[in-house]
Formats: structure tokens, C-alpha cells, sequence
């Protein structure tokens, strides 16, 4: 299996995808249009800037970071899930909703939420919803544009997708742990048990290889 990266450095990006996060949404189509152009340009950048086509990764709730291997070290960034797609139940759920996310994986999505109430957005201030990927990537993109987060990832397990906000990329010399608290979702009882993306965050690891690409959707009006 393959994650999906959408991510990359913040200072990589040129002037005109910074994106002020808290401009005055007037027109949401082309607010959201904006947050997914300029998680896409952050995703070229980042992977050109870290060489990690094709790099293996893990990542943890319980440390709230992600980490790509390289041959003589390592690089890692802090995430945020933003929120998870059940593509069995056809819906998007918030991780400040999920209580079985560790509460530091999921700072900083009090301020995606109350930027939701301010503007009188309701997908933003709803916990769960029907939605797709595409949803779910638009929402990545919508929390990574008022987070001004470095970056984002997509990763997939049978039925779940998982959204993450990228944040202080950094390159380390000491690996990442490789002993045996680093479980794959398929060991998850409750994941196989069929309960859903509400449950199946518990066990937060992989070791995967990485096959990037850029976003290429666009939201819908």
C-alpha cells in the first residue's frame, strides 16, 4: 500500500501561494480553489527540496510526527489529523470529534473550527458529514490554509482515509524508532472488527513506501 503526500516546506513557495488565511471569505468556491492550488504548489516544492520520491515512512499519534527515511538520515514533521473519510459510510469525520485521537494530534484544529463559525461554515463546524476523498481533500486543504501548515498527507487503510496537516519539517540524524510499537492497522482488532474510521486511528503506524503526487482536485461550487 501507498500514502498520498500533498505536501512541503513553506519556505520553498513563492510569493504569490502565501496565502493569507484569514482573508475575508466572500467567495468560498474560490477561497477553497485557492487552498488546494496552494497545497499543491507546496507539494511540488517539498519533495523536490527533501529528494523523498519513493521514500518509506511512518507515522505516529502517540509522537505526532511523521517520518520519511532517506540512506543516511531522516526527515520529520509534525502532524495534525485534520479528519478521516469511511468510504464504507460514505462520510467525513473531524478528529476534534474523534475521542479516539490522542488530543496533541489534533491541536491546532480549534482554530480550522472556529474559522468554520466565524465565516458560517457549516462543514467546518459540523462533526461528521457524507463525504468523499474529494471532500476530504479539500478539507486538508482548507486546514492547511488557516493553519498555514507546511504541508499534507493522505494515507489509506482498506476503508479509511486519513487527512493530516504537515508542520516544522526538519532533517535528523537519529532514525526513527523501528521496534515493535509500530503496528500496522491490520493487527487493529477494532479496525477489523468493521467499526470505522472512528476507531481504527488507535493503532498509528506505518512503514510504507511513498508514492507522492500532486492535488489536482478541484472543489465543487
Amino acid at each position: 500500500m501507498a500514502g498520498r503526500m500533498v505536501a512541503c516546506d513553506g519556505n520553498s513557495v513563492s510569493a504569490g501561494n502565501q496565502l493569507s488565511p484569514m482573508d475575508q471569505v466572500a467567495d468560498w468556491g474560490e477561497w477553497s480553489r485557492q487552498a488546494v492550488a496552494a497545497m499543491a504548489a507546496r507539494n511540488e516544492a517539498w519533495i523536490a527540496r527533501f529528494d523523498l520520491a519513493g521514500a518509506p515512512y511512518r507515522w505516529d499519534l502517540a509522537t505526532v510526527q511523521l517520518c520519511f527515511e532517506r540512506a543516511s538520515d531522516d526527515v520529520v514533521a509534525d502532524l495534525c489529523l485534520v479528519g478521516t473519510v469511511s468510504l464504507v459510510h460514505g462520510t467525513f469525520l473531524w478528529a476534534w470529534d474523534n475521542d479516539t485521537i490522542p488530543a496533541a494530534a489534533k491541536h491546532g484544529l480549534d482554530v480550522v473550527r472556529a474559522f468554520g463559525a466565524t465565516h458560517d461554515l457549516p462543514r467546518l463546524v459540523t462533526p461528521e458529514w457524507p463525504g468523499s476523498r474529494a471532500d476530504g481533500l479539500e478539507m486538508l486543504a482548507v486546514a492547511g490554509r488557516v493553519q498555514d501548515a507546511s504541508g499534507g498527507f493522505i494515507d489509506k487503510e482498506a476503508d479509511t482515509l486519513f487527512f493530516f496537516t504537515l508542520h516544522r519539517f526538519r532533517v535528523r540524524s537519529v532514525r526513527c524508532r523501528h521496534d515493535g510499537s509500530f503496528l500496522p492497522f491490520a493487527s487493529n482488532e477494532a479496525y477489523l472488527s468493521g467499526l470505522g474510521h472512528r476507531l481504527a486511528a488507535i493503532e498509528n503506524s506505518r512503514r510504507l513506501p511513498l508514492v507522492p503526487v500532486p492535488l489536482h482536485h478541484q472543489p465543487e461550487r
